[in-house]
């Protein structure tokens, strides 16, 4: 007994740290601290009571969003919250339902239509970026916020472009008189504009506004316009020339980044504008020397 207990009392140990092992391996993933889970989602509390859809672990093509769960009524959903969920064809979201956070649904490349609520006032950055076959937003036309208008969806409010589907085909698109803002993201990964045409009333095109959009040819800025965030342009290889109006007094660095090298911009002599381009490099002329 003496020779043989201590080797077979540590084999006994090792047997049960391998099992030990295997249980931990074999366990479904959980979710982060302070995250709850209940059938396909993970939800956090909210001060008031009420909770926030974070995630959808799910595998459904047709998903209607519950008004509660675990009886706590369901009022906003988180940013990315159904990320990547390329199986999703259909979302309808419920009554009650007051917030959609930021880039929601981005990246559900089969997701063809979406339900909102009337209930629904905040919205964060463009929801849909690069969902590639989304056509259907539905909104009651009586939405207190929200509308949408030829396929494009708006903050009524604010006066803001929120999302252009890059499903639509249009090669060219007026935005509507009345717009006063290009969220940010509104247009990212549009394949087939090739020229958008701006209300004199705009005053800001948002961060990534037109992000990688490969086609895009034709831009005339507004007069009115002051502001151009960061990344707006960029990514636009057929963009090769652009006039900077002179009311502009913010421009990002990177408004213009991974567009054409040789990319001509017209500016007004003194400008911010034309500041911003000996500043940044850029090849520039005066409008004034093209009279």
């Amino acid at each position: 007994m003496k020779k043989y207990g201590i080797p077979l009392l540590i084999l006994l140990l090792i047997l049960l740290m391998i099992q030990g092992l295997y249980i931990v391996e074999s366990e479904p993933e959980k979710p982060e601290p302070g995250v709850l889970r209940y059938s396909d989602y993970e939800y956090i509390q909210l001060p008031d009571g009420t909770v926030e859809i974070v995630g959808y672990t799910g595998e459904a093509a047709e998903v209607t969003v519950p008004q509660t769960l675990d009886g706590y009524s369901v009022t906003r959903i988180g940013d990315g919250a159904f990320f990547a969920c390329d199986f999703l064809t259909g979302v309808t979201l419920p009554e009650g339902l007051t917030g959609i956070g930021h880039r929601v649904f981005s990246n559900c490349s089969s997701l063809t239509g979406i339900t909102l609520p009337d209930s629904v006032t905040e919205m964060g950055i463009n929801p849909f970026v690069y969902c590639e076959k989304l056509t259907d937003i539905r909104i009651s036309p009586n939405h207190p916020v929200f509308a949408v208008v030829d396929g494009v969806l708006f903050h009524k409010g604010e006066r803001k472009l929120i999302c252009y589907p890059i499903v639509l085909p249009a090669t060219e698109y007026q935005v509507p008189e009345g717009t006063r803002s290009i969220g940010n993201n509104a247009f990212y990964g549009c394949p087939s504009l090739t020229a958008v045409t701006f209300p004199e009333g705009l005053t800001s095109i948002g961060n990534l506004a037109f992000r990688n959009c490969s086609s895009l040819t034709g831009i005339t800025l507004p007069e009115g316009l002051t502001d151009i965030g960061a990344f707006a342009f960029s990514g636009c290889p057929s963009l090769t020339g652009i006039a900077l109006p002179e009311k502009l007094t913010s421009i990002a660095s990177d408004a213009f980044e991974e567009c054409p090298e040789n990319m001509l911009f017209t500016v007004v002599r003194n400008s911010y504008a034309a500041k911003w381009c000996e500043e940044n490099g850029k090849n520039y002329i005066y409008s004034d020397s093209l009279e």
